[in-house]
């Protein structure tokens, strides 16, 4: 995770649980890095990894100086207009 910036005392969450969200917590948990909870809109888990998912809805503020790593490769312009909200 390195290769994006991310160093280990970051703390970050993640948008999306598909097949690359899951790839990016396994990632962050296998290299220690600061992955807070995850947003899915789709999800029936409530956790994986040890990480609590939420739906956007669920949360009432997302902290403003955090990063947001968004895995869909579709829909992003949408997903960022949800986020900023």
């Amino acid at each position: 995770m390195s290769k994006i910036g991310l160093d280990k005392s970051t703390s970050f969450v993640i948008y999306g649980l598909g097949e690359i969200g899951r790839l990016v917590v396994k990632i962050a948990d296998k290299q220690n890095h600061q992955l807070k909870y995850i947003i899915d809109e789709y999800s029936s888990l409530k956790s994986y990894e040890d990480k609590f998912i939420y739906k956007l809805s669920e949360l009432s503020d997302i902290e403003k100086d955090i990063l947001v790593i968004v895995t869909p490769l579709s829909d992003t312009i949408t997903i960022k207009k949800r986020l900023l909200d």
